[in-house]
């Protein structure tokens, strides 16, 4: 065995480059104390004596791993000194002997029985690097075929971890693809994140770097971002948003910080970096493990995720122990296998943890399923009962409603009578339109009731030179309506022929005070009465007398068209309190012809396809368009668009439509 002899372990601060350029300083070297070290000081040198008790190869170590640069000399004799090896944190990991962690392994190289002295000269050029112990030792002397044992038996635990771990990241990214449940993309993140940060801390990944500059940034970087993936996957395995809405808020909020850390990585803040890392880690673990306590007795899969972190944490606990020499170490390499064997079991348990929240979800899915099965049975067999009393409660009515169809079809038949009865008294009522067209020449005659009998009517009548065309709208239609229009025939009969009255606006007057006589409206609240236009023609001088109760004449006279409006009184019904007197327009016909347009309101203010009524405006642009046709073609065109406008019958008729016109030629046009 090499044999240190620990009282001849000195240590000196001097920035001398050579060591024998310190043979003159002896007195300044101290028992060596690693405590000694500081950050201020950027040159140390460690001067020790060894002897060799057998034949064997030894590397010397120093725990203490501050220094960037390192160079071992043997004293030959007292002024001739050889250099031996270089190491540090920043010397080329290439050239070292070996690669563990960041330390440096030295060669001493000693015959059986040979004692040396060496000098160590140690630099901090750049900047304190990571600590590699949490208690730095003394200057170790190992055997080389030990160190080289240690690597391997390390070896054997990492290769056999990332083993179980790639396993179970291909297991859970396949369940992921089959049941797309996002759990296992957090659980395969983390397990990645798990096996890259014990693969790092292991020391392997030196192995991939040019030195040990960045190990401890890779260290904090992949611990704080495993931490991250853990939360994600916690969060999405025990429900914690819907279930624990404020550890939630705090999860995230740690989330943020380890982000925050990760940054603070970058710029080396180890002052800062160090003890919050700590907390946040803290912060990771503390409200999982409670939440998933208290799910754990009735959700399996909080069961394993709890016992997985639990037991993980023994294991850090255990780790720690060996890290501050509180416990020997457990594996035969100190801290790492421990670190290694912890996650690898937590990994598994939750591993199973997830499968088991397949099998909570199907057990819920199962029960759920029964729940409702038993449920509908229920509601089945409720509904069985109460359909068997509506069927018959349906079969009473069903009873009583065959006899009220037999009495409702008897009254249908004889309402549908009554009005093909009625339909044939107003069509007697009406006058043949043939024998107009001898006194007047062509006419057109649009006529067509909503029903089956109208509330729209027109009337004629030759007395003397003058013929009376009145064209009126009825309030209401259907049987209301054309029970007004007879009601109006026989009252215009009435002023006509008994009273021998031909002027257009005494007609209208007359007419007002027959209807509202005849319903009686100075005592009860009717209001029905009608709208109306009427056209005397005189033949023997030429004109036409109009006046209308709120229905206008159009005309057209060389080509011009003309509108006369009618008074805002209306016969009958409502009171007539606006002062707007019946009053007779002439149109004289004596130098050119006159095409004349009288009309209801029911077709211009018919909806159409697009919802919007047919309109005045409109009316009168269509009678701009036809009033050079024929008279009988103007008739069909009237007819055809108003076929178009509803769309061939999709929006039904909302009114009777009436609209009559003639043509009135001059004597001379005439003869």
């Amino acid at each position: 065995m090499l044999q240190i002899i620990h009282s001849n372990v000195l240590m000196t601060a001097s920035d001398e480059t050579e060591p024998f350029a310190l043979e003159n300083d002896l007195d300044s070297f101290q028992p060596y104390d690693y405590g000694d070290v500081t950050s201020e000081v950027e040159n140390y040198w460690i001067k020790f004596d060894v002897q060799n008790l057998k034949d064997s190869v030894y590397s010397g170590q120093l725990s203490y791993s501050y220094f960037d640069h390192l160079i071992l000399y043997k004293q030959v004799d007292q002024h001739t000194f050889t250099k031996v090896a270089e190491g540090g944190i920043l010397y080329p990991n290439i050239k070292k002997n070996f690669l563990y962690r960041g330390y440096t392994f030295l060669p001493i190289d000693l015959k059986p029985k040979e004692k040396a002295t060496y000098y160590l000269r140690c630099s901090q050029f750049d900047r304190p690097f990571f600590e590699f112990q949490a208690l730095p030792q003394d200057l170790t002397i190992i055997e080389t075929s030990e160190v080289k044992k240690q690597i391997d038996y390390l070896n054997s635990f990492i290769y056999l971890f990332l083993g179980a771990m790639i396993l179970m990241i291909l297991y859970n990214m396949g369940l992921y693809f089959m049941v797309k449940d996002k759990g296992y993309i957090y659980y395969s993140m983390h397990v990645l994140s798990v096996a890259l940060f014990n693969f790092t801390i292991s020391g392997k990944v030196i192995n991939y770097l040019e030195t040990a500059e960045h190990y401890q940034q890779l260290n904090h970087w992949l611990g704080f971002s495993s931490a991250a993936l853990f939360i994600l996957f916690s969060q999405t395995l025990l429900n914690i948003k819907e279930n624990y809405p404020r550890l939630f808020l705090v999860s995230n909020l740690t989330l943020v910080g380890l982000m925050i850390l990760n940054i603070l990585v970058i710029f080396e803040l180890y002052f800062i970096i160090t003890p919050l890392g700590t907390v946040m880690i803290n912060l990771t673990y503390l409200p999982m493990i409670y939440i998933a306590n208290k799910e754990r007795k009735r959700s399996i899969t909080a069961r394993y995720f709890f016992y997985g972190v639990l037991i993980n944490f023994i294991f850090i606990t255990l780790h720690t122990l060996e890290v501050f020499e509180l416990i020997p170490p457990l594996f035969g390499i100190r801290s790492v296998p421990t670190l290694l064997i912890g996650a690898c079991i937590e990994q598994v348990i939750f591993s199973l943890s997830l499968g088991a929240k397949i099998n909570d979800t199907q057990l819920k899915l199962h029960q759920l399923i029964i729940e409702q099965n038993q449920m509908l049975e229920r509601e089945v067999s409720i509904r069985t009962k109460d359909l068997e009393e509506t069927k018959e409660e349906l079969e009473i009515q069903n009873e009583t409603l065959s006899g009220m169809n037999k009495q409702l079809a008897s009254q249908n038949d004889q309402i549908l009578s009554s009005i093909n009865y009625a339909k044939r008294i107003q069509e007697a009522s009406l006058p043949n339109i043939d024998k107009l067209e001898e006194e007047i020449g062509d006419t057109c005659l649009l006529y067509m009731p909503r029903d089956t009998v109208s509330g729209d009517f027109y009337w004629y009548k030759k007395v003397g030179e003058r013929i009376i065309i009145i064209i009126a709208d009825c309030t209401g239609h259907g049987v209301p309506g054309a029970l007004m229009s007879i009601l109006g025939i026989q009252k215009i009969e009435f002023i006509v022929n008994e009273l021998s009255e031909t002027d257009p606006h005494k007609i209208l007057e007359r007419l007002d005070i027959e209807v509202k006589y005849a319903l009686n409206q100075q005592s009860t609240n009717l209001t029905d009465g009608m709208d109306a236009a009427v056209c005397v023609i005189d033949k023997k001088e030429e004109k036409i007398l109009f006046s209308g109760a709120k229905n206008p004449m159009i005309y057209f006279k060389n080509d011009q068209l003309k509108r006369i409006k009618g008074s805002r009184n209306s016969i009958g019904g409502e009171m007539n309190f606006i002062h707007d007197p019946f009053s007779t327009s002439e149109v004289c016909y004596k130098d050119s012809d006159v095409q004349i347009y009288m009309f209801s309101d029911g077709y211009q203010d018919q909806f159409g396809v697009n919802g919007k009524k047919y309109m005045s405006k409109h009316f009168r642009t269509l009678l701009s368009t036809i009033f050079n046709l024929p008279l009988k073609r103007q008739e069909e065109r009237l007819k055809e668009e108003f076929n178009t406008w509803t769309g061939r019958g999709t929006v039904n008729q909302v009114d009777d439509v009436l609209v009559f016109g003639a043509l009135l030629k001059t004597n001379a046009n005439m003869n």
